[in-house]
């Protein structure tokens, strides 16, 4: 009896061990620990979505364009310098988008003159609003002027003797000569040589340069046809405001193509005695 006892308790004793092994580990413990009883951390909370998408910003209110101050009740437009052909944009130009309240109009193959700066102002209620209502449609005109390729011309505010009176005066823009005996439109030669060429060839080739009011889209057109003249190899443009609104002056900085002559001469006129035949070449750079 006291032999199977003794027995029992031995086996008893060894299967501690393995009892306690086939514990179960503690989720803290198996986090902490590496090994195949090991278990990995728990996902992360992602954040969910909110369904739909979000809605855009509101569009911001246009501004209202100034209103109030000395009410304007004449509008005087004069033209100091007339222009030598009319100011009529190209065709495909649209005047600048509305700017608050204030709009322009145009009509196909108007000039920008007089009569349509008059109607700008109706369009607007001038006569008969502020005076900084008013001054802000002369700059909405100036940025027509501008967007339609005249870039030095637009309109002048200029002094008014009576009150309620907007003096205004459009000023269309050309090359004039920057001082003393300069020209307009001067042409230097890189390198101090023409190479055959005078300042007339090139002028010639720039009849935009001559026009009242200056136009950028025509003087770009002639550029570009000037720089792929088979005598000139790089031409450089360089326009100056002036001292006076409505004036500048254009350097152009020609460099010439080599310019050379090549021959071959045969002949068989002479005498056979002196030899009948002659063969000569040359050339000239």
């Amino acid at each position: 009896m006291r032999r199977d006892a003794a027995a029992l308790a031995a086996l008893l004793a060894a299967a501690a061990p393995a009892a306690v092994c086939a514990q179960p580990a503690s989720p803290e413990l198996s986090q902490s620990r590496t090994g195949p009883q090991s278990t990995p951390p728990p996902t992360p909370s992602f954040a969910q979505p909110t369904p739909g998408l979000t809605p855009p910003p509101a569009d911001r209110p246009a501004i209202p364009a100034p209103t109030g101050g000395t009410l304007v009740t004449e509008l005087r437009i004069a033209v100091p310098g007339p222009p030598n052909r009319p100011a009529v944009p190209p065709p495909a130009w649209r005047p600048p988008a509305d700017a608050g309240d204030l709009r322009l109009d145009h009509r196909p193959g108007e000039a920008l003159g007089e009569a349509w700066l008059r109607r700008q102002f109706a369009l607007n209620g001038v006569p008969g609003a502020g005076v900084p209502r008013a001054l802000a449609v002369v700059q909405l005109a100036n940025r027509a002027f501008l967007g339609a390729g005249f870039i030095n011309s637009g309109v002048v505010v200029r002094p008014s003797a009576a009150p309620g009176v907007l003096d205004l005066a459009i000023v269309y823009g050309g090359l004039a000569s920057p001082a003393g005996d300069l020209p307009p439109l001067s042409v230097e030669w890189i390198g101090g040589r023409s190479k055959g060429l005078d300042a007339a060839y090139v002028e010639d080739r720039m009849p935009s340069a001559r026009r009242r009011p200056l136009s950028a889209v025509e003087l770009e057109r002639d550029f570009r046809l000037l720089a792929e003249d088979p005598a000139i190899r790089t031409v450089n443009a360089d326009l100056r405001p002036g001292s006076r609104p409505g004036e500048a002056s254009l350097d152009l900085a020609i460099y010439p193509q080599d310019r050379f002559d090549l021959y071959v001469y045969y002949a068989n006129n002479r005498s056979p005695s002196v030899g009948g035949e002659r063969v000569s070449a040359g050339g000239l750079v």
